[in-house]
């Protein structure tokens, strides 16, 4: 935890979500990913199916989906984590950090093959959808907007989720604390590649996508998107 204590000032956000917590906020959620060199990648996801996910199982907060990914930057795996508060994800990394198990059969194997990590510490803005099937694909899309921008962006994007939802599932949105304040990520279920072409296609001639289009993307600085493939577990 030393090196999370680095990046986040977890008093201060302590403070913030008990006070969210309070007043009824969703859920917490860490996006966790992953980046290895080509030749490391296949023995971390192995290590991390054959003995990571059987060791942390569901007793350090709650996995709602494990991907790899398709599209954008390759040789990545993806975690997606819930849980109760801030203070329950400290507490929790901490017991993980002390199982030996974990340490010794799992991180010190691990560390060797990991080239780069990143996490996003998020606020759940949307019911999340909790069925992450094996059939489908999922797209990643994270925005970072001007500042100050992402309460109004993200209003604008839940005013047409409705009619947006007709086309394809949303899965989760969020806005991230940490590390960058000013983004937003939204996680989107399709069947597979061409249905989403299909999709995306239809969407420009929908006449309130387009209106939300025209009025968000004035609000917006920076556009990434990942096509996520489910792992095993």
């Amino acid at each position: 935890m030393a090196e999370l204590n680095e990046i986040f000032n977890f008093e201060l956000l302590n403070r913030f979500f008990k006070h969210q917590t309070d007043a009824g906020s969703p859920m917490f959620f860490a996006m966790r990913t992953f980046s290895c060199l080509p030749l490391d990648f296949p023995k971390l996801l192995k290590l991390k199916q054959e003995v990571g996910d059987v060791l942390r199982g569901s007793s350090y907060g709650k996995n709602y989906g494990s991907w790899i990914s398709e599209f954008g930057q390759l040789n990545q795996i993806w975690e997606l984590w819930a849980y109760d508060s801030l203070a329950d994800y400290e507490y929790l990394n901490i017991k993980l950090l002390n199982n030996k198990e974990w340490v010794n059969e799992y991180c010190n194997l691990a560390t060797d093959w990991i080239n780069d990590r990143n996490i996003r510490l998020m606020k759940s803005q949307y019911d999340f959808k909790t069925s992450i099937t094996q059939e489908n694909i999922f797209e990643y899309r994270y925005y970072i907007l001007k500042n100050g921008m992402e309460k109004k962006w993200i209003g604008l994007l839940k005013h047409v989720l409705p009619v947006r939802e007709t086309y394809s599932e949303v899965v989760g949105l969020w806005s991230t604390i940490a590390p960058q304040p000013n983004e937003v990520s939204h996680l989107w279920r399709y069947p597979d590649l061409n249905a989403r072409q299909k999709i995306r296609a239809e969407l420009a001639y929908d006449e309130n996508w387009v209106n939300f289009q025209r009025k968000g993307r004035p609000l917006l600085r920076e556009l990434n998107s990942v096509i996520l493939r489910p792992t095993s577990l």
